[in-house]
């Protein structure tokens, strides 16, 4: 009788960890979580609802690192 082994990569079994930074506009870029539409640092509730309601785009550079 003929024994088959299996053999598999910790690399292919480990999950990696991707520090927050970094994860947060991985997934946005691959389209796997919605990009916020308004930035946190805009506090006026005119100006947010604006925004969200889509009358008009913020840029990606207004974003910051903390998206």
């Amino acid at each position: 009788m003929t024994r088959t082994e299996v053999v598999v990569s910790e690399l292919l079994t480990a999950l990696p960890v991707v520090p927050e930074p970094a994860a947060r506009p991985l997934l946005v870029g691959l389209e796997l979580t919605e990009r916020p539409k308004v930035p946190a640092w805009i506090t006026d509730p005119a100006v947010r609802a604006s925004a969200e309601a889509g009358l008009y785009e913020i840029p990606d550079e207004f974003f910051g690192d903390g998206r």
